[in-house]
């Protein structure tokens, strides 16, 4: 065998296990990675009832805040302070909701990929 044959089947063999390896590799991390992203879409999937349900119970903490809980106002500084901060709560509880329906978005568009 002249000396140029052996030079290009030692580089077609080492391309070729190179290249066997590295796609076997690249298989592996696509797995784990559509593997990973299932596994946070789907939690994140189950945390969003929480979330939702802390919007919910904000919203009806307002309404018996706004009411004063079914008590005469006796002091106007305090009813107002915990109005407020009621409303706040409920602003919180939305704006981490939609964060976490961002989260699932983003989530879903990397599995489609």
């Amino acid at each position: 065998m002249a000396k140029s044959t052996v030079k290009t089947f030692v580089e077609q063999f080492v391309a070729l296990v190179k290249g066997d390896e590295a796609a076997a590799t690249a298989a592996k991390v696509e797995r784990q990675r559509i593997a990973a992203l299932n596994t946070a879409f789907h939690n994140a999937n189950g945390d969003l009832v929480d979330k939702e349900q802390r919007v919910q119970d904000a919203e009806d903490y307002v309404v018996k805040c706004r009411l004063n809980h079914g008590r005469e106002i006796s002091n106007r500084q305090s009813y107002v302070s915990n109005l407020i901060a009621a409303t706040e709560k409920v602003k919180d509880a939305q704006e981490a909701l939609e964060a976490h329906q961002l989260l699932i978005s983003t989530l879903k568009a990397e599995i489609d990929m």
